[in-house]
């Protein structure tokens, strides 16, 4: 979605609120296509005292694997996030969000915050407390006991566990 900016920018007080869905069921992340629902991106653009603002929330649902046990889960997200505008890049703020032609594209910011904001590891609905596989044979801790002797210690680290009896 492209906000026209124009009159925000020349007119204190104005403000454009926006409201729409964004299918992102195409893309790729962590080796899977995990946006289950469309992005509800909702917010407004407001210019105040001079300085044009951008405050909106983006909601959606996630289906991905757990990375410790990789079964699949969906978990639902929302995050807010607020941005200054200005009309063209400076390297003095490049904190600010350039709108160059008083004009945003806010899919693509909206992705940009998306992705940097979302955890950088995605566990199941046990969270810490999921056990993972079992490195030996594979089988999910959180299910069963393999018992294929996955712990049992390296006969070249059995010196190093005398010392810790």
């Amino acid at each position: 979605m492209i906000l026209e900016l124009k009159t925000v920018f020349e007119q204190p007080g104005e403000e454009l609120p926006f409201d729409y869905g964004m299918d992102l069921s195409g893309y790729e992340l962590y080796g899977v296509y995990p946006f289950v629902t469309p992005l509800s991106v909702k917010g407004r653009a407001y210019n105040a005292a001079g300085v044009v603002e951008l405050a909106y929330t983006a909601s959606f649902r996630l289906r991905v694997p757990c990375d410790r046990c990789l079964e699949p889960f969906e978990r639902d997200y929302s995050y807010s996030f607020e941005e200054i505008l200005v009309l063209e890049e400076s390297e003095e703020h490049d904190e600010y969000i350039a709108a160059p032609g008083a004009r945003l594209d806010l899919d693509e910011l909206c992705l940009s915050d998306l992705l940097l904001s979302l955890p950088y590891k995605q566990l199941c609905g046990l969270g810490e407390d999921c056990k993972g596989l079992c490195p030996r044979c594979g089988a999910n801790l959180n299910h069963t006991s393999c018992g294929c002797g996955a712990n049992e210690t390296d006969p070249r680290l059995a010196a190093l566990g005398q010392l810790l009896e």
